[in-house]
């Protein structure tokens, strides 16, 4: 009808990385909130599609952005050309990203970011202190006068997908409750050893605790090799999608992992864990405003499985367990395991 406002049309593009996804869910928050009405989407990759599908924030998600390839980004200037957007936050800041800008000029629209030429350009400092992506996104939304809240990321939306599917359970890979999560890292350098991993979860057994080993695909050698040396861990490494993994983190007593984006996922759903950290590794960011407990060490192979343990012990993420696996009136746990029943 003559006379109608068009509807305001905003592309976020994130297109790799659910580490810095997860940080930036005060980011997609306030992105929305900013533009009430408006319609919002998301240029993502595959494999975070099915995630970024249960998020609340976004109306239309492009589950085929992947940016490295030059066709990709040529398909993607295409359809930000068809599709006429008023604005677009860019939270890749990469150099793909970037690409995709200098394919949108001279008649880009409105861009928060990184770039050269973006017209609501972000110019981190970088002489200060290394951010996490939530500090990063705020600063860089600021620029584009969009307030992000200070806050953790909390993605407890993600079990509100799939809740009754019967591949969401744990029960479905044979995990019973208790059970607490391991997520190593793939890279050695960033890793604590496989053989700690497995004597860890041998450690677990012994108080009645199912270790359970999860992370995507890209970790499996590390999965098979820890699962080869404790015959107590079951190896969910590369079994399970995102929303998946997120539903195993809602019943977990608590996680032990290295700095993964994996970890990261687990501690957005409220689950309470430890990370390990080598002394002045660049992006040594554990998880804000969660129960989160850390053990550094100059070298990761130094921390040792009792430090682990007595660490866990101490910030009370297996204090029902040094009770025995019931209640002090001989019933069972109650739902939730052993973080249900020391809450």
């Amino acid at each position: 009808m003559f006379g109608r406002k068009r509807q305001e049309k905003i592309l976020i593009v994130k297109a790799q990385g659910l580490g810095d996804f997860v940080g930036a869910d005060a980011a997609f928050e306030a992105i929305r909130d900013a533009h009430k009405g408006a319609q919002i989407t998301l240029a993502t990759g595959p494999t975070l599609a099915r995630l970024a599908k249960a998020a609340p924030y976004f109306d239309v998600v492009w589950a085929d952005a992947a940016l490295d390839a030059a066709d990709d980004r040529k398909r993607l200037v295409g359809r930000i050309k068809r599709e006429k957007f008023t604005r677009v936050y860019d939270l890749d800041n990469s150099a793909e990203s970037a690409r995709v800008l200098r394919g949108l000029k001279p008649f880009a629209p409105a861009w928060s970011g990184a770039a050269a030429g973006a017209s609501l350009r972000y110019a981190p400092d970088k002489s200060a202190p290394s951010l996490d992506a939530g500090e990063r996104f705020l600063a860089q939304l600021r620029v584009a006068n969009v307030r992000v809240a200070d806050r953790a990321a909390d993605l407890r939306w993600a079990l509100s997908a799939r809740k009754d599917a019967a591949n969401m359970q744990p029960s479905w890979y044979g995990v019973a409750k208790p059970y607490v999560l391991l997520a190593p890292a793939s890279e050695e350098a960033r890793r604590w050893p496989a053989g700690q991993y497995a004597r860890l979860a041998d450690a677990l057994k012994e108080m009645g605790i199912t270790p359970v080993l999860v992370g995507g695909v890209e970790k499996q050698a590390i999965g098979d090799h820890v699962a080869r040396r404790s015959a107590s861990a079951v190896n969910l490494v590369g079994k399970t999608d995102l929303l998946q993994l997120a539903a195993l983190a809602d019943g977990a007593v608590c996680f032990v992992g290295d700095e993964t984006a994996p970890s990261r996922l687990i501690a957005s759903i409220g689950c309470p864990g430890l990370m390990l950290i080598a002394n002045g590794g660049a992006s040594a960011h554990p998880p804000r405003g969660r129960a989160i407990v850390t053990v550094t060490a100059n070298a990761l192979e130094e921390i040792r499985v009792e430090d682990v343990m007595q660490t866990l012990r101490n910030a009370g993420h297996l204090s029902a367990a040094t009770a025995g696996l019931n209640g002090a009136d001989g019933q069972a746990l109650p739902p939730g395991g052993l973080r249900a029943a020391a809450s």
